[in-house]
């Protein structure tokens, strides 16, 4: 728990998200262009799998931390 968005919204490692903001999800790049795509403080819906599970979150959008933080 490094207070990063993925983990205030309740993600783990190992989660597999499908769709954010509503945009179906397909790779590490798709959820990249989805998160800068959005506006800081921006509450987004994260729909994700957990083993046989899916479920949804909220996510608050936070500024990206500068590269080696």
């Amino acid at each position: 728990g490094n207070g990063s968005p993925a983990d205030k919204a309740g993600l783990k490692a190992g989660d597999i998200i499908v769709k954010f903001n509503g945009k179906d999800v397909a790779s590490s790049s798709d959820l990249l262009n989805g998160i800068h795509a959005g506006q800081v403080g921006q509450n987004v819906e994260v729909v994700y799998w957990r083993g046989k599970a899916q479920n949804t979150t909220i996510a608050v959008l936070s500024e990206s931390p500068p590269p080696g933080s």
